[in-house]
């Protein structure tokens, strides 16, 4: 009896280990390598670019000034043609202070998290105006902030939740504001680093299109792929490192070094990802972040879903933010610290 027993550990042992190292861990080999060079797209209006969404037929442009009265611009998708502008700064009824935009949102749907006032709107966007259809109050859990929402299903959102010290992968139903399911990030970086540990050691972009998703990570060559199923989060694939770098610390920098803090020798590797029906597109850089808002990322590595490296693009110029339409084969973005007046376009095939 003992002896069965005995055996029965050692197979769920066996089992249990397989489950955990299911996820695929792929390795960057790009079969095709294609320099691309932009056609610029003029914006007559006074903005400062921070962030571009692409809803089905509209282009929506995020306001970064500090003193901006207004926080979105809506154009006409693909003449770029300015329809309106919506979303006022301010404390009032219908008036925002600090939000975040949702991700993959169906249609001409827009919304967005208030931080500032703990609740949610949703936008429907036409031609003459954004028209409010949804509000809900949404608090975060212990004082952390809901980052990277992306719209799974109609009440379906999976996202980051994160402080200074702590971070997790969260999906939320936002209509009854239960968590569904929640994974620990993929290294034990707090119990490595101790004290010295900080969230944005492991940050991450997520991105969404339906059921599928995708991470980039902001200070690690590391891609994962994986998908929501039966309300469940589910890591499938690995494409990059298979352990974490040594990381430059917080704390003053070395005498005669190139930067004051320590902590801005980190290399940033991927400064956002867009997922699309077909692939995945993330924007490389591996460029030190105390250099970013000198030179921005000027790669796209594209990728299939099932994790395959599919080609690499290298732009003539830098970009912060881009959306893809993989109808067209065009590529929308700018660079938030060095682009004005223009979009840069890119075809591609």
């Amino acid at each position: 009896m003992k002896k069965n027993n005995y055996l029965y550990w050692i197979i769920l042992l066996i089992i249990l280990l397989g489950n955990i190292s299911c996820k695929e861990v792929i390795e960057k080999k790009f079969p095709n390598t294609k320099e691309v060079k932009a056609n610029e797209v003029r914006i007559n209006e006074i903005i400062k670019f921070s962030n571009i969404y692409k809803l089905k037929d509209y282009v929506v442009i995020r306001d970064g000034h500090e003193n901006a009265s207004v926080f979105f611009y809506v154009y006409k998708y693909p003449e770029f043609k300015l329809l309106y502008s919506f979303a006022n700064k301010g404390n009032g009824p219908n008036e925002y202070l600090m939000p975040t935009v949702f991700k993959n949102t169906p249609d001409n749907l827009f919304s967005f998290r208030d931080h500032w006032k703990d609740v949610w709107v949703s936008y429907l966007l036409t031609d003459t105006a954004g028209i409010v259809i949804r509000t809900n109050d949404i608090k975060p859990i212990d004082n952390r902030f809901m980052w990277e929402i992306n719209q799974v299903t109609d009440s379906l959102f999976l996202l980051k939740s994160q402080d200074a010290k702590w971070s997790r992968r969260e999906l939320w139903n936002l209509y009854s504001k239960n968590i569904l399911d929640s994974i620990p990030n993929t290294f034990n970086l707090k119990k490595e680093l101790g004290k010295n540990y900080y969230a944005i050691f492991e940050d991450f972009w997520i991105t969404s299109k339906n059921e599928h998703f995708a991470l980039a990570y902001y200070f690690m060559d590391l891609i994962e792929i994986g998908s929501v199923k039966n309300q469940k989060i589910i890591l499938e694939k690995s494409i990059g490192i298979k352990t974490p770098p040594d990381f430059h610390l917080y704390g003053p920098g070395k005498p005669g070094g190139k930067y004051e803090y320590n902590f801005l020798n980190n290399i940033v590797y991927y400064e956002n990802v867009v997922c699309g029906n077909k692939y995945i597109y993330a924007l490389y850089a591996k460029v030190p972040f105390g250099e970013l808002k000198n030179v921005h990322s000027s790669i796209i590595e594209i990728y299939s879903w099932d994790g395959e490296a599919v080609a690499l693009l290298k732009l003539d110029k830098s970009i912060s933010d881009f959306f893809v339409d993989e109808d067209l084969k065009m590529i929308y973005g700018f660079d938030i610290d060095n682009s004005e007046d223009f979009l840069y376009e890119y075809s591609y095939e």
